[in-house]
């Protein structure tokens, strides 16, 4: 059991990850089109 929850934590954690470079990666984009 404790195994799946550290795997679940870890999974959340990464999605969390993705989420984050998700918002820099579309600032960045909206930059681009905003010149």
């Amino acid at each position: 059991l404790e195994n799946i929850n550290n795997f679940a934590m870890t999974k959340i954690k990464s999605v969390i990850l993705v989420t984050e470079i998700d918002k820099e990666l579309i600032r960045e984009i909206l930059k681009v089109l905003a010149m």
